[in-house]
């Protein structure tokens, strides 16, 4: 059974006389050796990434660059988790079609010329498969390289990844009925497969924002395996909270609160990964962004997975813990500080009895979104905060779980989001009320309909008349924007589409006056016969807009968004763009236009 979640209360006082009165204040109880998850007694940090990928599918780099960054940059393991393949067989790419980093790396990787060759008068590289990676690479205690695959399924429009870790064979995409059902058939399919080959596999529910596939809903319904990303490396995989739709942090409160007050099931797992598509050397989806720290008994995946289960691990994006001390009346967190750095340590749960009353998601113009449902504000409350590098958050009797966020006053060196800083985050411990039987019989609440994926935030919508008007008179002063790139999707910049194209919208947008970025977006089509509106989120990083403002808070300024252009009828349209902060709207004029065909 999880550590985390068999603890009992363990409460002692410490009593002194005081004026003739018994004072008493809590003290802290030893704890045994298994709730000390600290290096020592034979256990071990091993550093490691489960999430990568290569040119076995859609990644950037050879797979021997990629294997050989992360074994000389401090990892002890590595999964590399290609999309629905494993790297096995013959795999030939022409020389001339590999990308520019691939290829400048090629005289360096296969200097032997060994997996080259001449085929039809042009030359070809052979990627170097799981079994030869492991005999250049892999070093027993000191580096594991495990085979997984990342199996690539949906429902209608929406996206689901499930990570499959040391995987003997690959398993097809399952596909259920809906989301939840697709994702535990996934589970099921490759634990299925690893049973057959005598081989543990480890599961995990990947990046639930990306393209806001997975709701709050559906992942506190997760069954089959606890873990899941809530942090993916990857800039399309929007960890954050877009003013509309919640963080992945907000959505892991939420499905703790239901699971431990609700639904009976056991807390769920928090890993930190990759996602990593680029080369090391650069791009927008590089290594070292993203890993899992787990503390076991040797580097093995019997040991690394018993260790995850257990919830001896933490998942990080730069912060390091020495010590984390997990008992039935408390959670202890000691950082690894390093000089200079200033750490802040937060201790977050819920208690129970919280409202489980929520309401469903709406976009700014108020028409429905496929997202997670708006939940009271009590859930995933911050109980205590501590600017230190070791705090103690002590269990009161109405508290559901507490799990710890550590972060850091620096900068992270590769930073996938606005605004990012170093960060840590510790599994959640069950709490007092966590422990009874809670709340039974209540339904959980109804996730979005999935059709709804296709909606406002995927395709362009027609606009009632007067609307638009309406909408673009919300100016303020100091409000400005950008439309820096227009295109097809393809990557063609062009201003004249197809109507059942896809156009790329990328630019900025916020009010540098206040220095305030927006968190939500209107894309406005405004033609002659009508017009036509998308929505969505700025999520990506634009430092360039923050320096040339002197704003740092305008870095998260930064939109790319897509939207199909199938309801639009043909003729010209100007681009004007609304933003929203707080729920106030802000419109600007894009000085583009575009055309339908």
């Amino acid at each position: 059974m999880p550590l985390f979640a068999t603890l009992r209360p363990a409460i002692v006082a410490a009593c002194v006389a005081l004026g003739g009165v018994a004072a008493c204040t809590p003290t802290d109880p030893p704890p045994t050796p298994t709730q000390i998850i600290a290096a020592g007694n034979g256990l071990t940090w091993y550093r490691g990434n489960l999430h990568t990928h290569t040119l076995w599918s859609d990644g950037q780099a050879l797979p021997d660059t990629v294997v050989a960054w992360y074994r000389g940059n401090g990892y002890q393991f590595l999964a590399l988790s290609e999309h629905d393949l494993l790297p096995e067989g013959d795999r030939w790419i022409a020389v001339d079609q590999l990308p520019a980093g691939a290829h400048t790396a090629l005289p360096q990787v296969y200097a032997d010329g060994d997996g080259l060759r001449e085929q039809d008068g042009r030359r070809e590289v052979r990627l170097r498969r799981q079994d030869e990676l492991e005999a250049r690479y892999a070093q027993p205690g000191q580096f594991l390289l495990l085979q997984a695959e990342e199996i690539s399924d949906n429902v209608g429009p929406v996206s689901i990844h499930v990570n499959a870790v040391n995987l003997p064979t690959r398993v097809s995409p399952a596909r259920g009925s809906d989301v939840n059902g697709t994702i535990e058939a996934d589970f099921d399919a490759a634990a299925s497969a690893g049973r057959a080959a005598g081989q543990d596999v480890l599961l995990q529910l990947n990046h639930p924002n990306f393209t806001h596939s997975v709701t709050a809903e559906q992942l506190m319904d997760l069954r089959g395996s606890p873990f899941f990303e809530v942090y993916n490396g990857h800039p399309l995989s929007d960890n954050l909270n877009d003013g509309l739709r919640p963080s992945v942090e907000r959505m892991w409160d939420i499905a703790l609160a239901w699971r431990l007050d609700v639904l009976g099931l056991p807390p769920l797992y928090a890993t930190a990964t990759d996602d990593s598509h680029s080369d090391p050397a650069g791009g927008d989806a590089p290594p070292g962004r993203g890993w899992i720290m787990v503390l076991a008994d040797a580097l093995e995946p019997a040991s690394l997975f018993g260790a995850m289960r257990e919830g001896r691990f933490y998942a990080s994006t730069g912060v390091r813990l020495r010590r984390i001390v997990a008992t039935g009346d408390r959670m202890e967190v000691e950082v690894d500080a390093e000089p200079g750095i200033d750490y802040r340590i937060e201790f977050i749960g819920t208690r129970s009895r919280f409202d489980v009353a929520s309401a469903p998601a709406t976009s700014a113009t108020g028409r429905p979104l496929y997202a997670s449902r708006r939940h009271h504000d009590a859930i995933g409350e911050v109980f205590a905060e501590h600017a230190a590098t070791r705090a103690v958050y002590r269990f009161q009797a109405d508290d559901l779980y507490v799990r710890a966020r550590v972060t850091a006053s620096r900068r992270h060196p590769r930073p996938s989001q606005p605004l990012q800083f170093e960060q840590a985050w510790v599994q959640p411990l069950v709490g007092p009320a966590g422990r009874e039987p809670g709340r039974r019989g209540l339904a959980a609440p109804e996730s979005a309909d999935v059709s709804l994926h296709w909606g406002v935030t995927r395709r362009m919508q027609p606009m009632v008349p007067g609307e638009a008007d309406a909408l673009l008179g919300a100016r303020a002063r100091g409000a400005g924007c950008a439309l820096d790139a227009l295109g097809d999707g393809t990557g063609r910049a062009t201003t004249t589409f197809r109507s059942g194209d896809s156009a790329l919208f990328s630019g900025w947008i916020g009010n540098p006056a206040r220095g305030e970025a927006a968190d939500w977006l209107a894309v406005v089509l405004q033609g002659a016969s009508g017009s036509y509106l998308g929505e969505g989120a700025p999520t990506r990083a634009r430092p360039d807009v923050a320096q040339a403002f002197g704003k740092p808070s305008m870095e998260a300024s930064g939109y790319t968004l897509g939207f199909e252009l199938a309801n639009v009828e043909p003729g010209e349209y100007r681009i004007r763009l609304v933003g929203y902060r707080k729920g106030r709207a802000e419109a600007c004029d894009s000085g583009k236009a575009l055309k339908v065909r």
